[in-house]
């Protein structure tokens, strides 16, 4: 062998051993942080899930689809308890019938709380024929029935929506919130 071939072997064998040196601590990396991104993104699935205007359980949210739409949605709530628990503001519980014809009054009435009251009070429509079982843990005997809930406690309950039912609604609410 000649020089040549030996200072060329031995470039190639430097070469390996640093695009090993240099290589393996990137591929490292790289296998670290898919693994940290998928531990994130395989964590507990969000309790609020997709919008749906005839669900039985949904929040009502002020939201911008789009740069052209914006406004109210209903989105399901998948995990009652676990959206409650980490609701940080006062929540009303809207307990209806489907079948009622007040429906006509109430859910204007509502759906402008819920944008009024956007990131301060948190709305959620509870369809009580079909979530029987929260609303007997709520003790829903009549529809409507509003109960504000802070902390995930239960505070006061308004039933019924008479004629002066927006203003006992306003002070139900008003009595919870940060203003």
């Amino acid at each position: 062998m000649t020089d040549s071939n030996v200072s060329l072997n031995h470039i190639k064998q430097h070469l390996k051993h640093r695009l090993v040196q240099v290589m393996v601590p990137i591929m490292l990396f790289g296998i670290l942080t898919s693994g940290i991104l998928l531990l994130t993104a395989c964590g507990k699935p969000s309790p609020v899930g997709p919008i749906d205007d005839n669900a039985s359980l949904s929040v009502l949210s002020f939201e911008t689809i789009d740069a052209s739409t914006s406004g109210i949605v209903y989105r399901t709530i998948e995990d009652f308890p676990a959206w409650v628990a980490q609701t940080k503001v006062p929540v009303l519980l809207v307990f209806y019938d489907p079948m009622d014809p007040i429906n006509t009054r109430v859910i204007p009435r509502i759906e402008q709380l819920a944008d009024d009251y956007q990131n301060q009070l948190a709305i959620v429509w509870i369809d009580a024929t079909v979530e029987s079982k929260l609303a007997h843990d709520f003790q829903v005997e009549k529809v409507p029935q509003f109960t504000m809930l802070v902390g995930a406690a239960i505070k006061r309950s308004l039933v019924g929506y008479g004629e002066n039912g927006e203003e006992l609604l306003d002070r139900l609410i008003a009595a919870y919130l940060n203003t």
